[in-house]
């Protein structure tokens, strides 16, 4: 099959016989036919010398892997069809193709044909691609909140866009996905590749899995299934963000006298005061496990989503009623679930130490006889970076507004750009990109609180 290149390609062989001959039945004695007549009564199936059989194979040279199917003549439970799909993908420089070999019955005659296999085309995408789509997700994700904040900056908008605006409005593959081969090629050159490592395109290049046109397939997947997470966020926000709060209001009110002082403290520290929970994330990071840090700060996000919400709808029924001049605005929950989707992305790829912490839980004690630590874990930084960030994320989108829009939009597009090239196969950088990010934005909401007033100005447009 020497057209058969690409590894997500899928075909189906059908070998089905069409006419075999019948077999000779030798000249018996009348005592032998009537033996023979007692044989075929006690046994109903058809002897197996009077079957015919075949069998296909479909051989991949350079993996020693080799795919069988039975061929059986007049037998429904036979589909008497081959699959034709790469199980290891052909490396770029190997110049053997796969092979189908067919040993049938030379009493019969058959007819070969061979179909696109779209189930198999599907699952050879899903099995070889699949892995990389979590990196554009995160791409998708920067690229969001990136256009989110410049369209803040200009004169005329005085609120946060919907995510879904956005992505339908601005959001292009052409940002990232060309500035990152660009990177690729520029780090490829032997004078930048002693001191940058090379981007993952080189690994899916070697590897065989590279096509002319993936990166931009995988954007706008990544984009569609984006759009509908954010639906998802939306949706729980709606239809369980009560049920989140009570269960926490509920879980405070052990330790509190009254269960509206647990309710107040719940509100206060998830709208006014987020230092402490940014201190609690630290104190969890160092004596527990990052991964779990982060999880906490995950659903208290969330919850305040929900908080911010029902005060949206608590100031829409105020203002029906007059009390309220101005109709309130959804815009600090568009602001907020991007940024909560980079706290969902960077626990979702830390679930794995968390499990492997569960698991080790109550066996490896510290000296001082805490909580169980793991020798080694890789999201303790991203957790404490998180928790830092935690009080400037949450300060008010007013306080952000004045400042530097249009760079800190750049920037976010650069860690974008980043995530891209080097997150798509080593997965473990991503949580880093995604800190990155965080950072950004608490720095760039840190200035536009704390900084001098000659930082104060507009962004150009």
């Amino acid at each position: 099959l020497n057209g058969m290149l690409f590894p997500y390609q899928a075909f189906d062989i059908h070998i089905e016989p069409k006419q075999c001959k019948k077999p000779i039945t030798p000249d018996l004695s009348t005592h032998e036919r009537g033996d023979m007549k007692d044989l075929a009564e006690t046994d109903q199936e058809e002897p197996m010398n009077h079957r015919h059989f075949g069998l296909a194979r479909f051989v991949t040279p350079w993996a020693n892997d080799t795919t069988q199917a039975l061929i059986v003549a007049d037998d429904a439970n036979f589909t008497n069809m081959l699959s034709a799909k790469f199980l290891t993908a052909k490396l770029p420089e190997d110049s053997r193709a796969p092979q189908v070999h067919l040993f049938l019955d030379p009493d019969c005659s058959y007819s070969v044909s061979l179909r696109p296999s779209p189930v198999g085309l599907m699952g050879q995408i899903l099995r070889y691609y699949t892995p990389m789509l979590p990196a554009y997700l995160t791409t998708t994700v920067i690229l969001t909140i990136s256009q989110q904040i410049l369209r803040m900056g200009r004169a005329d908008v005085t609120e946060c866009k919907s995510v879904f605006f956005t992505i339908l409005a601005s959001v292009s593959p052409i940002s990232v996905v060309l500035p990152s081969k660009l990177m690729a090629y520029v780090t490829a050159q032997p004078a930048v590749a002693k001191f940058l490592p090379p981007t993952d395109y080189v690994y899916i290049q070697e590897s065989g899995l590279d096509f002319g046109m993936l990166p931009i397939l995988l954007m706008f997947l990544s984009i569609s299934v984006t759009f509908l997470l954010y639906g998802a966020l939306y949706g729980l926000v709606i239809g369980c963000g009560y049920s989140w709060n009570k269960a926490l209001v509920t879980f405070t009110a052990r330790r509190a006298p009254t269960e509206a002082i647990a309710e107040y403290a719940v509100s206060s520290v998830l709208t006014r005061f987020p230092v402490i929970l940014g201190v609690l994330g630290v104190a969890l990071a160092l004596s527990t496990c990052g991964a779990f840090a982060m999880v906490i700060l995950t659903i208290a996000y969330f919850i305040r989503i929900f908080l911010l919400y029902e005060d949206y709808l608590d100031g829409g029924i105020r203002y029906l009623l007059g009390v309220l001049p101005e109709k309130p605005s959804l815009s600090q929950v568009h602001y907020d679930a991007g940024l909560f989707m980079l706290f969902f992305a960077s626990t979702t790829f830390s679930l794995p130490t968390l499990l492997t912490w569960i698991s080790r839980f109550g066996y490896i004690s510290t000296s001082e006889g805490g909580a169980s630590l793991l020798p080694m874990d890789p999201t303790l930084l991203p957790a404490i970076i998180l928790s830092t960030c935690l009080p400037l994320l949450w300060l008010d989108e007013s306080a952000a507004l004045p400042v530097h829009h249009a760079r800190l939009s750049r920037i976010l597009q650069f860690f974008a750009i980043l995530t891209l090239a080097y997150g798509q196969v080593s997965l473990y950088r991503v949580p880093y990109t995604v800190c990155a990010s965080l950072a950004s934005i608490a720095v760039h909401n840190a200035i536009a609180k704390f900084g001098p007033s000659v930082l104060h100005i507009q962004d150009e447009n």
